[in-house]
């Protein structure tokens, strides 16, 4: 049964701005190790860094919660299989709010065009 969907779609060119400002407060606050490493380790990470932003606008919109309540930007990480299938690992406050929710799967695609990266995440329940 579906128990939430979410999409979004980012600007590469805004993440690329976010990415280019100096205090780094941005990467620090909304993208954990693992991600940081994997995108900036591409030929175009702006792309990368926005299609896990999207991803986890699209799971907070999924989860109806936006990202209020104490949910965390950290707390929810975008992986890459080694087929290159995105999948998504929830942790803390985040994985708590799935569980409320009833999730218990999670269904997620990225892709990137040019200036514009999506996510689309489905909740299963």
């Amino acid at each position: 049964m579906l128990a939430g969907h979410g999409t979004d779609i980012v600007d590469v060119g805004r993440m690329r701005r976010e990415l280019d400002r100096e205090d780094g407060g941005f990467c620090d606050t909304v993208f954990t190790d693992a991600e940081r490493d994997r995108c900036s380790g591409t030929r175009r990470p702006e792309q990368r860094f926005a299609e896990c932003f999207a991803a986890k606008e699209a799971l907070f919109k999924a989860l109806g919660t936006a990202w209020q309540g104490g949910l965390r930007w950290r707390e929810v990480e975008l992986e890459l299989d080694a087929r290159a299938c995105a999948q998504l690992r929830l942790h803390g406050a985040v994985l708590q709010a799935a569980a409320d929710a009833g999730v218990r799967a999670i269904h997620v695609t990225v892709g990137h065009s040019g200036q514009l990266a999506m996510a689309s995440v489905l909740l299963e329940a």
